[in-house]
């Protein structure tokens, strides 16, 4: 008990429980009183992902088996992204529980995103009132609350197990071998666990720096020995980790490389819309457009220490939805020198930026960014330039298509990068980087402020610089009206224009009511330019008082006017009030909605009810829905939303059933009598409709969403049903032919398939006689039965998505093989007579995969359970702190 005493009497051991009291305190606050009310965010991604799960849900409630394959949205695909469970999960799911204290979400994610920053922080002996505020810094950093909105949960409690584990780097490279090779393995495989690549793939650059950094200073000290001793047994530790998650990292490898993540095997062709194609060459992985999606502008860059420098968010979370944040929801909208903007402000973000919309700007905190500056000067030694450097490496990186030359050099020749999109998303890097070495530069200019006396005015004075710019001279950060806007003003002018014409009114009439949507007008321009600067120069204002504040702190102890935890006590609630304040502004109360009052997520409409009441297997077509998830919970769809949906259905998208998608449903043109009306373009574009309805109809759409007031749904007689027996197999030689051959195909007689596939499906067939049928007779998301009866060889092709392993054919209780057929379709060459099919998803991977993962989960338990027994038996090697 005296030992436990005096244990708990060390400053760093108390000083961690009030670290990680102040931490809840923050924590229970942000959300409260909403979480703990029952209130939900019921964010967008988490909807969607609850559409795309509803089947493997249903299933395993029903069935306690794991569905690894769903029919629930583009015509079919695996589960390994929409509901990646394991059974070795389970070993350590629980600990996600523990480390978020039991809160309630989201309380428990922020609890568990500035918790892993402290113990970073205590791993690199940081004093504990150091360490609290840098968690603070890092844990409250804007764009984690506002994916926190968005719902990209798994993006988020991926980040929170980041700084633990590069927490196991510096012990083990500071001679605790053991407990950091634990401590590593251990976070790492709750990282990997989250399932979010990209994340991981970011900060192995930030763990490659400071590796590189430690190499620079063991040669500097010559101590290469446990640089290198330090290497191995964080290699293993990262070694384990990934075992632990074999599974999910194997299955997710392996399916990357039959997703839009990869190459297209079709050579690119422009748009069936017109729109520009993408004229760079291929990367090997995603397009280049895709990759280069949601850049951040060079002077966007600023919203680091400015967060209004380009007007914030274009929609937040409000009552359980998104909500567009257009100009006039601004409250100094209302003032009447924006009078003559106010019919085209609902149309015009607040968000003025010419690229993709945001849920908010990247903002590190203007206390943050000063002390990050400061660091720059004060801190010494490689591992502060390895923090330097990686942070402008994020920078340029997440400029994007702002600055092509280096993100070509990544796209191109590093790899994996070309797998991944939103590239501002690297600025993740420097949401790390720049409050690490900030909290650094607190600690250097508090034990010396002599010393940094100097650095503190010259980075004092570049902060204030640019904020001051950003308060009085707004405009020096680019235009406020952007070609965006210019595009929107015209796009509803024009409208104005056509309804003027429409109710009668005369043209002098016309053109008044177009000149107050248009931004041609000087008095429209202006009131827009003024409401969008005056954001911005009210956020410079504000940050320029933050900065000054702790300047003023760091001035004043150095001044000895005050002593250190004063200084420490103004730093910290600067910080706080600072971040606390703008994350309001993206997840706040108004942003839950009260489930057990308001509508449940998902309710069934009109048109799902109607559907609903056919029991047989089919798919649905949802033209004006085509890419949104939530008919998925209730029907199995041809379309959907998921971001790594199948390359070759993506294929099929684009280069077919997009022609629905724009056009709509007009079975009248499936008739040849019906298209020989329409020459020329008209009727090239006309014949791809009936081809993409041809490709419907292979799909099983058996009910089509047309999206018309008079008949809104549709029943497709043409559809084939679940599978249909072929006389003709055509063999075409590669992806080019094949997509090509769907051009004038029908599907109900024919088929054509990639020469490759001659050795599975053969030539031998026959037409189909009268009374030849094949019936589903079961389905299961991982398992389907048919029955065959023919007089003749056929080719049975089926309405089910091809994938290439895991799933497994048996005929008569034989092995039997499938083949691919009109590019997306599975197929077998059935003999005459009556025979039992059986598909079933059963991959081999998971057996063995799943044997590494309990074995490695095994071991990184033994490793934790001996370092915390050698800590024990030795107590700890590193010195207290006082």
């Amino acid at each position: 008990m005296e030992k436990i005493k005096q244990w708990l009497s060390r400053p760093q051991v108390w000083g961690f429980f009030v670290s990680l009291a102040v931490i809840l305190a923050v924590s229970v606050a942000f959300f409260y009183p909403d979480n703990f009310d029952g209130r939900s965010l019921r964010q967008a991604d988490m909807q969607q992902g609850a559409a795309n799960g509803q089947e493997a849900k249903a299933f395993k409630e029903a069935t306690g088996e794991q569905a690894l394959w769903t029919d629930a949205l583009f015509g079919g695909m695996p589960t390994f992204q929409i509901s990646p469970t394991y059974p070795s999960n389970a070993l350590f799911d629980w600990l996600n529980t523990v480390y978020g204290c039991g809160l309630p979400a989201p309380s428990n994610l922020l609890f568990m995103m500035m918790t892993g920053f402290l113990i970073l922080l205590f791993a690199m002996e940081m004093r504990w009132y150091y360490a609290l505020i840098g968690s603070l810094m890092w844990g409250l950093s804007s764009y984690f609350i506002i994916i926190i909105g968005a719902g990209h949960i798994w993006k988020f409690v991926a980040l929170t197990y980041i700084p633990p584990t590069i927490a196991g780097l510096v012990l083990a490279y500071r001679g605790r071998y053991l407990t950091g090779a634990a401590l590593t393995a251990l976070f790492a495989m709750l990282q990997l666990n989250a399932n979010h690549p990209q994340m991981t793939y970011y900060f192995a650059f930030v763990m490659a720096g400071l590796v590189i950094a430690w190499l620079v200073e063991a040669v500097r000290s010559g101590n290469l020995r446990r640089w290198s001793i330090a290497s191995a047994a964080v290699l293993a530790a990262g070694m384990l980790a990934v075992g632990a998650n074999l599974p999910s990292l194997y299955n997710t490898y392996e399916y990357s490389k039959e997703t839009k993540r990869s190459q297209s095997e079709l050579t690119p062709l422009p748009s069936q819309s017109g729109a520009e194609t993408d004229t760079h060459a291929p990367t090997g992985g995603m397009p280049y457009n895709d990759i280069m999606g949601w850049c951040y502008g060079r002077s966007e860059t600023f919203s680091l220490l400015v967060p209004n420098i380009k007007g914030g968010a274009s929609a937040r979370p409000e009552g359980g939805a998104m909500v567009y944040m257009s100009l006039d929801r601004l409250p100094q909208a209302a003032d009447s020198q924006y009078e003559p903007a106010r019919h085209l402000m609902p149309y015009l973000s607040q968000y003025f930026n010419d690229s993709e919309g945001t849920n908010g700007p990247v903002y590190a905190g203007a206390a943050v960014c000063l002390l990050f500056l400061l660091g720059c000067i004060v801190v010494k030694g490689p591992v502060k330039w390895a923090l330097v450097s990686l942070t402008v490496l994020s920078v340029l990186l997440a400029w994007g298509i702002n600055f092509p030359a280096l993100s070509d050099l990544f796209i191109y020749h590093f790899p994996m990068y070309n797998k991944f999109r939103a590239v501002e998303s690297i600025l993740v890097i420097a949401e790390f980087t720049m409050p690490l070495l900030a909290v650094m530069g607190l600690a250097k200019a508090l034990s010396d402020p002599e010393g940094a006396r100097k650095p503190l005015l010259i980075s004092t004075g570049i902060c204030v610089a640019v904020c001051a710019a950003a308060w009085l001279v707004p405009s020096i950060f680019g235009d406020a009206i952007t070609s965006a806007d210019r595009a929107t003003s015209e796009q509803i002018c024009a409208q104005v224009a056509q309804m003027g014409q429409a109710y009668g009114y005369n043209p002098a009439e016309i053109s008044q009511m177009v000149y107050q949507y248009s931004l041609s007008n000087p008095q429209v321009s202006s009131a827009v330019t003024s409401l969008r600067y005056g954001m911005l120069s009210a956020d410079g204002l504000r940050s320029l008082i933050f900065v000054l504040a702790v300047a003023a702190a760091l001035y004043g102890f150095d001044r000895r006017w005050w002593k250190r935890p004063v200084a420490l006590a103004i730093v910290g609630v600067a910080v706080l009030t600072d971040l606390y304040g703008i994350d309001k502004r993206y997840v706040a109360s108004d942003s839950f909605a009260n489930v057990e009052t308001s509508a449940p997520e998902f309710t069934p409409d009109g048109i799902d009810q109607l559907i609903l009441t056919d029991t047989a297997h089919f798919r649905v077509m949802d033209i004006p829905g085509f890419s949104r998830p939530n008919r998925s919970y209730f029907h199995h769809m041809i379309g959907g939303y998921h971001a790594a949906k199948l390359n070759r259905y993506e294929d099929l998208i684009q280069r077919k059933l997009s022609y629905i998608t724009s056009a709509g449903y007009y079975p009248e043109l499936r008739a040849d009598s019906a298209r020989a009306a329409y020459q020329g373009a008209e009727r090239a574009m006309i014949d791809q409709m009936a081809s993409a309805y041809r490709v419907m109809d292979m799909l099983n759409a058996r009910y089509v969403i047309t999206g018309d007031t008079a008949a809104p749904v549709v029943m497709n007689t043409y559809a084939m049903g679940p599978a249909w027996l072929v006389g003709s197999l055509t063999y075409v030689d590669g992806a080019d032919a094949e997509m090509k051959a769907l051009d004038n195909l029908d599907p109900a007689s024919e088929a054509v398939a990639d020469s490759r596939f001659r050795p599975a499906l053969g030539d031998a067939f026959g037409i189909p006689a009268p009374g030849d049928t094949i019936t589903l007779t079961s389905y299961t998301p991982n398992r389907l039965a048919y029955t065959v009866d023919s007089h003749t060889p056929a080719l049975a092709v089926f309405s089910e998505v091809w994938f290439p392993w895991g799933w497994k054919a048996t005929l008569d209780g034989k092995p039997a093989q499938l083949g691919r057929v009109n590019y997306v379709l599975r197929a077998m060459a059935v003999p005459a007579g009556h025979h039992e099919i059986v598909m079933t998803f059963d991959p081999d991977s998971l057996a063995y995969t799943g044997a590494v993962a309990y074995v490695c989960v095994t071991l990184i338990y033994l490793l934790v359970l001996g370092a915390l027994f050698l800590l024990y038996i030795k107590g700890t090697k590193a010195k207290d702190i006082k």
